[in-house]
């Protein structure tokens, strides 16, 4: 009586030691890629529930001592933060007046 091997399957075969180098790098390089991208969008979201006070210290911390949420409860509640037809900071540029207009003179431009 003869017992026949069952099939080898690709999870059974191993991968030449050069194969599991170049597979171990790229997963590397794409694992340090994401956390190059992802840690500014972790540093905002975890500034934004420091309080004023924590923001500004130095040296700076990473993840906040105390928690908190007033930044979302006055953009939410205070109707100074946004006029009716203001688009925010999005239709605006760096430099912009309260008014919309430009401050200083910016390149060729004459002052207001």
């Amino acid at each position: 009586m003869t017992t026949a091997n069952p099939p080898t399957t690709l999870h059974e075969k191993s991968l030449p030691p050069a194969r599991i180098f170049n597979r171990t790098t790229v997963y590397g390089i794409l694992l340090l890629g994401t956390l190059v991208t992802l840690v500014p969008f972790i540093w905002m979201f975890l500034t934004s529930m420091k309080p004023s006070s924590e923001i500004i210290r130095v040296p700076p911390t990473f993840i906040p001592e105390t928690w908190s949420i007033d930044a979302y409860k006055t953009i939410i509640n205070d109707p100074s933060v946004r006029e009716p037809g203001d688009q925010g900071a999005a239709g605006r540029s760096v430099g912009d007046g309260p008014d919309h207009r430009p401050v200083g003179g910016h390149g060729d431009a004459p002052a207001p």
